[in-house]
């Protein structure tokens, strides 16, 4: 999705239909760090402040504007107040999950 540089992005995240977060895939195999060239490229692209890497083993979180990176154990919550505060608060752990605050992975087409 959202064509860069003639590749897209594996997942980005929406809420209430704005983009918020890139997420790039690798394999099981691969090194949790090996996508986050790609996840920082396209969130630069796409505008968006968060990106994440994940190799379906862990998922490293970078805030583009702070330039903190952390590996999490769970994606946060959408919600933009909440995640401004995890931010700040200099965690990058994920909240309890609400029924009401669910992203939309929108993924790239195979």
């Amino acid at each position: 999705m959202d064509d860069v540089a003639g590749r897209s992005a594996d997942y980005v995240l929406e809420y209430r239909n704005t983009k918020l977060a890139v997420v790039e895939a690798k394999a099981w195999d691969q090194l949790l760090t090996e996508g986050i060239g790609q996840a920082k490229d396209y969130a630069s692209k796409l505008a968006v402040r968060f990106t994440y890497a994940s190799n379906g083993q862990g998922i490293c979180a970078i805030d583009m504007q702070s330039g903190a990176e952390a590996e999490i154990a769970s994606y946060p919550t959408p919600t933009p107040a909440r995640r401004s505060a995890q931010v700040h608060s200099g965690s990058m752990a994920r909240p309890s999950p609400s029924p009401a605050r669910r992203w939309v992975w929108r993924s790239r087409c195979v």
